[in-house]
Order: C-alpha cells, then structure tokens, then sequence
C-alpha cells in the first residue's frame, strides 16, 4: 500500500531534522567555513546528492 500524504510528510520532515542536527554537528566541529555538504551528508548517513540534502532550508 503506498503511504498517506501525512506519512511522507513526517518522513520528510524526520529527514530534515536529521541534516539539520548533523550540519549543527558539523559545524561545531570544524566551523562554519570549513564545513562541506559531503562532511554533513555523512553525518546525517544520507548521499550528497539526495534531494534532501539539497532542499534543506533554515529553520
């Protein structure tokens, strides 16, 4: 059965948080400017390339 409207929203938002807290993470340990997207990627266990790690925005 494909998932409700309202499960891919808690998983996105589940996803969202994850890069947030790793990219907080990150930024902690190596700074602001010497932090990558491949450093926070890593951290959150997520590709680079995934639309959620590029569609994060503050919150």
């Amino acid at each position: 059965m494909p998932r409700t409207r309202e499960e891919s929203d808690r998983i996105r938002q589940l996803a969202k948080e994850n890069i947030r807290t790793a990219a907080v993470e990150v930024f902690i340990e190596k700074g602001y400017h010497a932090a990558s997207i491949d450093d926070v990627a890593k951290r959150a266990g997520i590709s680079k390339g995934s639309p959620s790690c590029l569609n994060v925005s503050p919150a």
